[in-house]
């Protein structure tokens, strides 16, 4: 009982199964897309929130950023060496 298949059968029957994996793969992709981007309205209004947050703590905290790295060790040996050889 070994029946062979035509050639033509087995390239259609191959085509079938490509398109059948290409289509299962598109509807697993596209749920995947859909579940990671069905509350992005409310997501995006939690961000502006926080950069809201964010910009006003940068606005009122005091810093002082450039005296930390104005005062790093390597920076102030930096300085004296180039002070010392302009004068």
């Amino acid at each position: 009982m070994s029946k062979k298949i035509s050639f033509g059968a087995a390239v259609a029957f191959m085509a079938i199964i490509a398109a059948a994996t290409f289509s299962i793969t598109w509807i697993m992709a596209e749920r995947n897309f859909n579940d990671k981007t069905h509350n992005l309205v409310e997501r995006e209004k939690m961000y502006d929130k926080l950069a809201e947050a964010v910009s006003y703590t940068n606005l009122t905290l005091p810093t002082n950023r450039e005296d930390e790295i104005s005062t790093s060790p390597a920076i102030t040996n930096k300085k004296k060496n180039i002070t010392n050889q302009i004068t």
